[in-house]
């Protein structure tokens, strides 16, 4: 059976009971860096297990070795460096080759740095979406955050230190006012969160550059103004997906802007027509 293993991202005491276990059980296990988990596997007393090399680089080479360990009965273990498996990190051919072929898969849940800063951000977290570390060039950064900026939930993204500040000085530019956060060294001792308008946070940058890894979080935008025959449209089909007519009114009158009453009473309509 293959296990997808999350590691604590800074705080060791953040391993769980059952990942303890689960490490010591393990037959092998891959990690994209054998000296990161092998810190690990000391502080669970359990230095004996077999690590086996699994990164980014040689995913390909090694996923049919993998599958065949795995084919011939064996309990694997895959972790990243720090956090959850697969989220901005390797894995993924891994498991759906894994799911392709019907073996066993399970995964244990952790830390997972997106969630805890999406926790601290104060930003709403009824609707968020993840989008990994955000692209190098300047063009693709900002087509991104106009994205973001119409997206209707909290964005949340990777940044390294040296191009934090050009990205929030990008996201001031097209929204001085809008509502960021800045989340750094998650679980550590150094741990903060700072919040405010993305003129305030460049301006906190520029004063104090910060160091370690970075979560920087974008707050809900303003999504393109739908017509009323359109948010209909979208809460009757919520509606017919199980979602209570009232839920599906407010999450789309909270997206549209539209008045709930008005909402409703047209989703009423055309249910009772059809």
């Amino acid at each position: 059976m293959l296990t997808l293993l999350a590691t604590p991202i800074g705080n060791l005491e953040d391993l769980s009971l059952r990942a303890i276990r689960t490490l010591k059980e393990a037959d092998l296990i891959l990690c994209e860096d054998t000296r990161r988990t092998k810190i690990l596997l000391k502080h669970i007393e359990s230095e004996q297990v077999p690590c086996w090399s699994y990164h980014t680089w040689n995913e390909n080479s090694q996923l049919e070795p993998v599958l065949k360990q795995l084919r011939e009965g064996k309990n694997l273990v895959l972790v990243s460096d720090a956090g959850t498996p697969l989220i901005s990190d390797p894995g993924f051919e891994l498991v759906r080759a894994v799911v392709q072929e019907g073996l066993k898969i399970d995964a244990i849940p952790g830390p997972c740095a997106p969630i805890v800063a999406l926790l601290l951000s104060g930003l709403p977290c009824s609707r968020f979406q993840f989008i990994g570390f955000l692209p190098k060039t300047a063009g693709e950064r900002k087509a991104l955050f106009a994205e973001c900026l119409e997206y209707p939930g909290t964005s949340i993204c990777f940044e390294s230190p040296h191009r934090i500040e050009k990205s929030v000085e990008e996201l001031t530019a097209l929204a001085p006012d809008h509502k960021l956060a800045l989340a750094r060294e998650l679980t550590k001792i150094h741990q903060e969160c700072i919040q405010g308008t993305s003129s305030e946070l460049l301006l906190h940058i520029q004063q104090h550059p910060p160091r370690g890894e970075l979560v920087l979080l974008i707050g809900p935008g303003t999504p393109a103004k739908l017509s009323i025959e359109e948010a209909t449209k979208q809460v009757v089909a919520l509606y017919r997906t199980g979602t209570s007519l009232s839920d599906a009114t407010r999450e789309v009158a909270d997206m549209s802007g539209l008045r709930k009453k008005q909402l409703y009473q047209a989703a009423l309509e055309v249910l009772a027509l059809n």
